[in-house]
């Protein structure tokens, strides 16, 4: 993984901390046990001698113990990222992945949150586009008649279900809120597997024939979602993440 990054980011990337990094989060599977050089070695495929050597670094700094062949991380390792997760919104943990998934594919992206039988947009990065809709942060509408609100509303409990989701994963809604706009979404869930909020990407229903706007933007769409699970589920781990 890191010769790939390093191949992509050139002179910008700097190995030897991506190396350390690994080792620091192999030393999470350690718990009070420890873990020799050698399983360090296996876990993130890097030589014996790079593991020993970050290891001896991690020791030097308190970031790690030794008992014999073991080593085991510290609590100073929680410096190194407790505070500022624990001061983390559901906001400020979507907007950056939204400002990526809107650079890669040219369109408006949001997230919102069921509330009632209505969604509210909680997070959205809009681009430059003639639309009569205006849509910000605290936007609602209804559920039933956008992409978001449908994919929402299948993940309800299936007692509580007013529409279902396709098996694919995914809603698309092309121009029932508004003449020329088209939706896709999908949703977001937490490390239960419940769905908590929804995001898409809306573009004019002129730029592309709806049978092909599935396999442009759903790629992205799953991929950003993805790894917003992926930094809920982390920041869950230090602080209780409330969703708006």
């Amino acid at each position: 993984m890191a010769r790939d990054a390093k191949h992509e980011l050139g002179s910008g990337f700097l190995q030897s901390l991506a190396r350390g990094l690994a080792v620091l989060r192999a030393l999470e599977d350690a718990r009070d046990a420890g873990l020799p050089v050698t399983a360090i070695a296996q876990s993130t495929g890097l030589p014996r001698t790079t593991v020993h050597r970050c290891l001896l670094t991690l020791l030097n700094e308190g970031y790690a113990a030794r008992a014999g062949h073991l080593f085991r991380p510290l609590p100073r390792v929680l410096e190194l990222g407790y505070a500022s997760l624990s001061a983390l919104t559901f906001s400020d943990i979507v907007q950056p992945h939204l400002r990526d998934l809107v650079t890669r594919v040219k369109e408006s992206a949001s997230v919102t949150v069921l509330d009632g039988t209505d969604i509210l947009y909680v997070a959205r990065v809009p681009i430059a586009r003639v639309m009569s809709v205006d849509i910000t942060v605290g936007t609602r509408f209804p559920a039933y008649a956008t992409a978001m609100g449908r994919v929402l509303l299948a993940g309800l409990p299936e007692r509580e279900r007013e529409h279902l989701l396709a098996a694919d994963g995914h809603a698309l809604i092309d121009q029932e809120l508004e003449e020329g706009l088209r939706s896709v979404a999908v949703p977001l869930r937490n490390a239960h597997g419940r769905v908590i909020a929804a995001l898409n990407v809306a573009q004019h229903s002129g730029e592309a024939p709806l049978t092909e706007t599935g396999d442009a933007l759903l790629p992205a769409l799953r991929r950003t979602a993805a790894a917003i699970e992926a930094d809920l589920a982390t920041a869950a781990r230090f602080h209780t993440l409330r969703v708006p």
